[in-house]
């Protein structure tokens, strides 16, 4: 063993003063003893046994009494708890709903208001041009008499 050609150098205990000769003897003798103790009650190295797990089964449980509209939780007060949150959830996309309604038609009202002013306004500006035209048309008609009747003298 590696440990006895380390204690039983040669030369090791040669080389201490020999008031120290009893006690490397004493030290020696007692590493030894432990070291046997310890080779003695070593066990070799096994894997760890564990219980086998069970395959998990798919198969589906049936219900005799089964009723679509109940909660089938055995606890009341986490069903109505669920039932209460369905319910929450179920008002919630009620209000998104209505608040999706109600935004559709306010664009639609702001887009029909828009329109209704764009035409007023283009009306108005067509009229403007036509008031012009008329007034043009009249003045060129006004100046057409005057050179006609400055021709006749």
């Amino acid at each position: 063993a590696p440990h006895a050609a380390l204690l039983g150098a040669p030369g090791g205990a040669a080389r201490l003063p020999p008031a120290l000769h009893a006690a490397h003897e004493a030290a020696r003798a007692l590493v030894e003893l432990r070291i046997g103790r310890a080779i003695a009650g070593r066990r070799p190295l096994r894997l760890q046994r564990r219980a086998p797990v069970p395959i998990k089964l798919l198969n589906p449980v049936f219900e005799d009494d089964f009723q679509p509209g109940r909660d089938a939780d055995p606890d009341r007060e986490r069903a109505q708890l669920q039932l209460l949150k369905r319910k929450a959830k179920k008002e919630h996309k009620g209000a998104a709903r209505e608040l999706r309604k109600d935004g559709a038609f306010l664009a639609g009202e702001r887009e029909r208001e828009k329109r209704q002013r764009d035409d007023y306004l283009e009306a108005r500006g067509k009229r403007a041009v036509q008031i012009m035209q008329e007034q043009e048309h009249a003045w060129k008609q006004q100046k057409k008499v005057k050179r006609d009747a400055a021709k006749e003298l």
